[in-house]
């Protein structure tokens, strides 16, 4: 098997870097479509269960979702997963980059990559609620 021809005058970290760059963007959008979905089957299952139960009526339920609706509430959960999204796709392209060796290594980095990330997320949900509230 011959191996394919590489582009003169373009370096390899370039070509590594550019499939990143494409991720990272797709995590900026997906987190926060993912809250948008998240809600809105927190509102409807709220629904359906107030009707199943009996406890509120169909119209009780909506008044009281309209009535107590703030809309900072929407938009610091927009502001967060944006910023989540990113340390995610940042610490584990970083990870990723920079993993040298075998399958073990590679386990090693995504390990390290998924705690790094849960503690930044940790320490960014700290700071932006201190920012924003």
């Amino acid at each position: 098997m011959r191996p394919l021809p590489r582009p003169q005058g373009l370096a390899d970290s370039n070509i590594q870097q550019q499939p990143q760059l494409f991720l990272n963007a797709f995590a900026l959008l997906t987190y926060p479509m993912l809250v948008i979905f998240s809600g809105f089957l927190t509102i409807l299952g709220g629904y359906l269960i107030s009707i199943a139960t009996g406890v509120l009526t169909g119209t009780e339920y909506i008044y009281g979702i309209r009535y107590e609706f703030v809309q900072f509430n929407v938009s610091f959960a927009l502001i967060k997963s944006v910023a989540f999204g990113f340390l995610v796709a940042a610490i584990s392209s970083y990870k990723g980059y920079y993993t040298v060796g075998g399958a073990l290594e590679v386990g090693k980095s995504s390990t390290s990559a998924v705690n790094n990330s849960c503690i930044a997320i940790l320490v960014a949900d700290y700071v932006l609620a201190q920012l924003l509230i």
